[in-house]
């Protein structure tokens, strides 16, 4: 017990943070649907991704209030000082996130493994995320930078509830066709909107980046990323279309 309390806060709160999010895959989505006909009329792989995508959906909503309230309370830092400013609450925040990165990195590379073909994008953007976010508590710059990229999470609920909704026989819902809209619109705004002033604040605070040294090289990690919110952005909107002009065949 005295080695787990000496150990760095950053450390502890990933730790916690990995145990509730496994705790939350692995027992509490049983829990909440085992008497939903849906689910239990699932296969048991449905159930395990059913498991893993309540868990995705509990740390989006977290993480949806966490960043938002410091993006909120710090506005100064996007542009004073978005490289080496240090939001409160920053330290948590992208803690939570690395300790669910690797609780999700684990599930789907081992509990809900469907192939390379499949899995592999997902892993290389926990991978990619992971390192990211571990090089900002490490040598402490970009925190503005970091949670502002983990505020895309506020559109990931909204994909999940598409999810549960096409496995629970839902398509004809009113509530579905909304949902889509809700998607399209919040990941537009928080994951591709925010893209040219993350290119635009590396230009203008180059004289900063720079001495960041081989540091500099994460941030490209960033480019990475955002292609897959484009790639990602444009199946939303095929699947969003598809669904208007013709419902019953999606």
């Amino acid at each position: 017990m005295e080695v787990i309390l000496n150990l760095p806060y950053e450390v502890k709160v990933i730790g916690a943070s990995f145990t509730f999010f496994s705790v939350t895959c692995l027992y509490c989505s049983n829990f909440f649907f085992k008497d939903f006909q849906s689910y239990k009329n699932a296969s048991e792989k449905t159930r395990k991704n059913w498991n893993v995508r309540f868990a995705s959906t509990v740390h989006a909503v977290v993480m949806a209030i966490m960043t938002s309230v410091i993006l909120i309370n710090n506005l100064e830092f996007s542009h004073t000082n978005p490289i080496w400013g240090k939001p409160y609450g920053a330290v948590t925040t992208i803690s939570v996130f690395i300790g669910y990165m690797l609780e999700d990195l684990l599930m789907i590379s081992t509990y809900i493994w469907c192939g390379w073909k499949t899995g592999l994008p997902d892993i290389v953007h926990h991978v990619a995320s992971v390192v990211v976010a571990t090089s900002v508590l490490k040598y402490e710059y970009i925190y503005f930078i970091t949670i502002l990229r983990a505020w895309s999470e506020c559109s990931t609920p909204f994909i999940h509830i598409r999810w549960f909704m096409m496995k629970s026989d839902m398509l004809d819902n009113k509530w579905y066709l909304w949902n889509g809209i809700a998607v399209t619109v919040l990941f537009f705004i928080c994951r591709i909107l925010i893209m040219p002033y993350l290119y635009v604040t590396n230009y203008l605070f180059y004289d900063q980046v720079k001495t960041l040294g081989y540091l500099q090289l994460l941030i490209v990690m960033g480019m990475a990323m955002d292609y897959l919110n484009l790639t990602w952005f444009y199946k939303i909107l095929s699947i969003l279309f598809a669904y208007i002009k013709n419902p019953k065949r999606e």
